[in-house]
């Protein structure tokens, strides 16, 4: 891999891993980032349903095939399907273990992992340079995707979490301030609670932040770093602030 070569890829990945998005937004990006990454014309994302055992289509770019489709469980073949359900490491797939239509084998398969378990699997497979199979050098760079896609998935997990937090606590407040204000719209009567009490907005959603972090596994090192980058938010916005404006703060 020449230096322009790693320099994209590493671009990409960081880029990738410090954008926060849902979790929709944000594998629709791995996948997106794996084909270019791998020159791949397919792509594909599967989760693991563990009570009907199964594995259901999250994403698929470059596949066409009836049984391939997004937001349904995964129709091929059971010997296919077997095999996916029990991968557990990177896994090359010729077309001996399974023939079916749409897909161009050899295909990549490589778990997908939160908190160390196996969540699903992502997959790619038909090489824009026709080449067949994939070399070592390949398989690492598809495994270092898929680290860098749990831990997006993480974030995604925690992105949305927050985000449905923060929803339900607006909506508190709404409900709250709706009581003494009559019939004042929704979003207006937020915005007032913020401009008359801002500090009690800012504690509850401190609050929220904070539970949904421990929620989400992290501990009290993480939750410091991220109260730290707060802080040096501020410092650089402080900084950025014209002389005259931070004098009259």
């Amino acid at each position: 891999m020449d230096f322009a070569t790693s320099l994209r890829v590493l671009t990409m990945l960081t880029d990738t891993l410090s954008t926060p998005e849902g979790m929709a937004a944000s594998l629709d990006r791995i996948t997106e980032m794996t084909g270019t990454l791998m020159e791949t014309q397919q792509t594909v994302i599967l989760l693991r349903d563990e009570d009907r055992r199964r594995l259901l289509v999250r994403t698929c770019v470059g596949v066409e095939n009836e049984q391939v489709q997004t937001g349904q469980p995964l129709g091929v073949d059971m010997k296919l399907q077997s095999i996916l359900w029990r991968i557990l490491r990177t896994r090359q797939i010729g077309s001996l273990d399974a023939r079916v239509a749409g897909i161009g084998f050899p295909i990549l398969a490589t778990p997908l992992r939160v908190k160390g378990e196996v969540i699903g699997l992502l997959l790619t497979g038909k090489a824009n340079s026709g080449k067949f199979g994939f070399d070592e050098v390949s398989r690492k760079l598809f495994e270092v995707i898929a680290s860098f896609a749990s831990l997006v998935i993480e974030n995604a997990k925690v992105y949305d979490c927050l985000q449905q937090d923060f929803r339900h606590r607006a909506h508190e407040l709404v409900a709250a301030d709706s009581l003494e204000s009559g019939a004042m719209d929704a979003t207006e009567h937020l915005m007032v609670e913020s401009l008359k009490n801002p500090n009690r907005v800012v504690r509850q959603l401190a609050v929220s932040f904070y539970r949904e972090l421990v929620q989400a596994g992290f501990g009290p090192d993480h939750i410091a770093t991220a109260a730290a980058e707060i802080l040096g938010c501020i410092a650089s916005q402080l900084d950025d602030a014209p002389a005259g404006s931070r004098e009259a703060g």
